[in-house]
């Protein structure tokens, strides 16, 4: 069932699941103003009136999240004189918000990745509790490339789920993974078939929730995610 439909979000109810879909129709899963503000909406919405017992963050098409839509950014800095540092303020200042919302969805949170996901697409795969990739599917830092630095919430995302040292070498290095590397490394949970990771995203998220006191998972979500208010 179709819950909120703009266009660039799109958010599902099913079974107790709810599952924000990015770049429904044909639209991009690159990052623009529009879809920071839907998905800020969207997981303000689950984590204050689904309902939902587990939600699933996914894709329409085939990429998972392509990082910024260039062409945002070049719009909404061309009267700029500093345009690097506008970019880096944007993203941080306006992410911020969709991951502080993300966080206090009070239900676990599990993101099917396939294709790509670069950048802050990436940082919303890290943000999320668990990770399901395709074999085939691609993990970039990307920030390197534009030479601007690690922001978007990676570097409070990263050190959390591999060793600070390993995080900083990484960083550093600004890597592109493999999925099967990105297993290998503790960044995805799960690998899947291309096409399947959807599939099994809800048998991950219906499994962590099924017949467990809210309140244990609550606060065992509250725990593991701590509680920092600002992402960097």
């Amino acid at each position: 069932m179709s819950v909120i439909d703009p266009e660039s979000v799109r958010i599902e109810l099913s079974d107790e699941i709810a599952y924000v879909v990015m770049g429904p129709g044909s639209r991009s899963t690159a990052i623009d103003g529009d879809m920071i503000f839907e998905l800020i909406s969207a997981f303000g919405w689950i984590a204050d009136r689904s309902g939902a017992s587990a939600a699933v963050l996914t894709s329409a098409n085939q990429d998972f999240c392509t990082g910024y839509d260039l062409s945002w950014l070049e719009a909404e800095t061309a009267s700029c004189h500093d345009e690097l540092a506008a970019q880096t303020r944007l993203g941080i200042e306006h992410l911020n918000q969709v991951f502080v919302e993300l966080r206090r969805i009070p239900v676990p949170v599990v993101a099917a990745i396939e294709g790509r996901a670069i950048g802050p697409g990436l940082s919303l795969a890290l943000a999320c509790d668990l990770r399901v990739a395709a074999d085939d599917a691609l993990l970039s830092f990307g920030f390197g490339d534009l030479g601007v630095p690690p922001h978007a919430g990676l570097t409070y995302f990263l050190p959390r789920i591999v060793a600070p040292a390993r995080a900083l070498e990484l960083l550093l290095e600004n890597r592109s993974f493999e999925a099967s590397e990105a297993h290998s490394e503790g960044l995805v949970q799960h690998l899947a078939s291309p096409g399947e990771t959807l599939a099994l995203a809800t048998e991950r998220a219906k499994h962590l929730t099924a017949e467990r006191d809210p309140r244990a998972i609550e606060n065992a979500l509250h725990s593991s995610r701590g509680r920092a208010s600002r992402f960097s």
